[in-house]
C-alpha cells in the first residue's frame, strides 16, 4: 500500500466550498470573537428563562414610574450600603401618583436581586 500525500494545492483543490469559507473566516480574527458573541447573546435568548432571577408576571404597574434612588452608604455612622423605603402618595391637586422616601424603612443593598423585599417596594 502506498500512503497518498496530499500537498496544499491538492487540498485547496479538493476542499468543498464550506471548507475554504471556514478557513478564510478562521483566519479573520475578530470576526471570530463576534461569532462567539453572537453565539452567547442567542444562547441567552434560547435560554433566557432558566437563566431569569425574576418572575416576569410578578410585577407592580405602580413601580413603574419611579425615579431611580441613591444608594446611601453609611447608616448612623456605619458602613451600611443601603436604599431608603418608598411610600407611594397620590396628589389631590394633580391627580398623579407620586412617591415619598421614608427614613422609617431601610432596605439593604444586595448583588443580586433574587429576593426583593416587600416592605421596600411598597
Amino acid at each position: 500500500m502506498t500512503a497518498i500525500v496530499l500537498t496544499s494545492d491538492d487540498r485547496l483543490a479538493q476542499a468543498t466550498q464550506l471548507q475554504l469559507t471556514w478557513w478564510r473566516f478562521r483566519r479573520h480574527k475578530l470576526a471570530v470573537v463576534s461569532l462567539v458573541i453572537v453565539a452567547l447573546f442567542y444562547l441567552g435568548a434560547v435560554f433566557a428563562d432558566f437563566l431569569a432571577v425574576v418572575d416576569p408576571h410578578a410585577t407592580d404597574a405602580r413601580r413603574s414610574f419611579i425615579p431611580p434612588q441613591m444608594i446611601s452608604l453609611f447608616d448612623n455612622g456605619a458602613f451600611a450600603p443601603h436604599v431608603s423605603g418608598l411610600k407611594g402618595v397620590r396628589d389631590p391637586k394633580p391627580s398623579s401618583w407620586s412617591t415619598r422616601r421614608t427614613r422609617r424603612v431601610n432596605c439593604p443593598s444586595r448583588c443580586s436581586c433574587t429576593a426583593i423585599p416587600t416592605i421596600c417596594s411598597a
